[in-house]
């Protein structure tokens, strides 16, 4: 009888948070195991009438401009030459993706649903794929003193108008790849710096003191004092560097690594940004990567949610709270951080936690970072932490509102169980008369992982 008591328990939970919701959370055993063994919605349901809904404004496939070819170097030099190849890259991304971004549809749905101008270059990284075409010097070999030179052309993708409508109901993914694009437009900013830092520590004249280098400034030598009647000459000494250039050297060589590293980490990390069709932004396979990217630009909060995402998927909840954590001390109105985080500490069971970040995240004023289907999923998912705690006028009060926002799939199921029935004249509809959720607007596959 306990034994169905929890498979029943489960499976309502299951309902209201969508079935792939919970496996990255729940496995751990309780109350919601049971939803592993829960039957999941058919898989029509979950992406077809999503984007095919008379809803959707997707009268046919989104006419892109393609290619968009642009070229750019560095926009600071002299720099080593890997460093300014990457420079040289990742300048002309940023002016491709600018050039796209304005070129995209006056659709109304790109009007009404990307309102800034960040927001629209975001979109266009999304709806474009980069090739690299090649690299050219504008004086002589690539390692020569000349400007590096790179060619960057965008292609439209084939799925474009499906990606158009899956972004405009996850607006989390815009979020993370504008702050990544900003990232990378604060390293290109401080190339001039570093690259003037370098040049005056590669000059040979360094405050006004002349290189006293053998050979520089006329035929020299340092010998030592010979016999009488030896005729053995020994070469010259060694002459020792300046003990300020060398240190000078050395920092400016570092720094240049380090932008190098920089850029390196935000294209790395644009790549491993992806929306899978349960949610995530990331996948675990690029848990190596995204280690690295956080290690070389901690700076970045963006970079340490998607570390966050792929430490909870490759099941390492501690960790991905700790990386959530970052990524809150560095953006605070992030919340997509305290979603992530409370998914974590429901994977250890600390459901007190969990909420709490839940409520945190749907308290924030921040329209950035939680607009309609944000609220719907925090919503959906702490009414079900509620139930698990036993809180049956809490979960009622938040499927309420997650209805009231368009997404009635959650109250549904719980009214299916005979829950949340003594709701007012104007929410106690019978339970068919309840939208179903391949009409809801708020629900892009009927799931609510991340």
């Amino acid at each position: 009888m306990r034994a169905r008591r929890t498979l029943f328990l489960g499976m309502t939970i299951a309902a209201m948070l969508g079935a792939s919701a919970l496996p990255p959370v729940t496995v751990t055993g309780g109350a919601a195991y049971a939803t592993e063994n829960s039957p999941a919605p058919p898989v029509g349901q979950d992406n077809t009438p999503a984007d095919d809904s008379p809803s959707a404004s997707k009268p046919g496939p989104l006419p892109l401009i393609s290619p968009i070819s642009y070229s750019a170097q560095c926009p600071a030099a002299p720099l080593p030459p890997h460093v300014q190849r990457l420079c040289a890259e990742a300048a002309a991304q940023m002016e491709a993706l600018h050039a796209a971004a304005a070129r995209l549809p006056n659709r109304r749905d790109i009007r009404m649903g990307i309102t800034d101008a960040d927001d629209r270059t975001a979109l266009a990284a999304e709806l474009y794929t980069p090739l690299i075409e090649g690299e050219h010097s504008t004086a002589g070999s690539a390692q020569s003193t000349g400007a590096q030179g790179v060619t960057v052309t965008l292609l439209a993708r084939p799925d474009a108008a499906e990606t158009l409508l899956r972004l405009l109901r996850n607006p989390d993914v815009l979020a993370l790849r504008r702050l990544l694009l900003a990232d990378m437009a604060q390293s290109l900013a401080l190339a001039p710096q570093i690259a003037g830092e370098y040049a005056a520590a590669e000059s040979p004249a360094r405050g006004g003191r002349t290189s006293l280098t053998p050979g520089s400034g006329g035929t020299w030598y340092v010998a030592k004092v010979t016999p009488p009647g030896e005729l053995e000459q020994h070469p010259p000494a060694p002459i020792m560097p300046d003990a300020g250039h060398e240190a000078a050297r050395q920092q400016a060589q570092a720094r240049a690594d380090n932008l190098a590293a920089e850029i390196t980490a935000c294209l790395s990390a644009l790549d491993a940004l992806r929306l899978s069709p349960e949610g995530w932004l990331t996948s675990a396979e690029a848990l190596p990567t995204l280690e690295n990217a956080a290690a070389a630009l901690p700076r970045s909060a963006a970079v340490q949610l998607l570390l966050a995402e792929a430490q909870l998927q490759a099941g390492m909840p501690q960790r991905s709270i700790l990386s959530c954590s970052a990524a809150l001390d560095l953006a605070p109105a992030l919340a997509r951080g305290r979603y992530i985080r409370s998914l974590a500490h429901w994977r250890l069971q600390q459901m007190g936690l969990a909420e709490d970040d839940l409520s945190a995240a749907l308290n924030t004023t921040d329209e950035t970072f939680l607009r309609t289907p944000d609220r719907v999923r925090l919503l959906r998912a702490r009414g079900a932490l509620r139930m698990l705690r036993n809180n049956a006028e809490g979960m009622c009060s938040d499927l309420t509102a997650a209805c009231a926002l368009g997404d009635c799939e959650g109250l549904a199921a719980a009214r299916n169980q005979q829950l949340c029935t003594g709701q007012p004249a104007g929410d106690a509809s019978p339970a068919p008369e309840v939208p179903s959720p391949a009409a809801s607007p708020a629900n892009t596959s009927g799931k609510v992982a991340p």
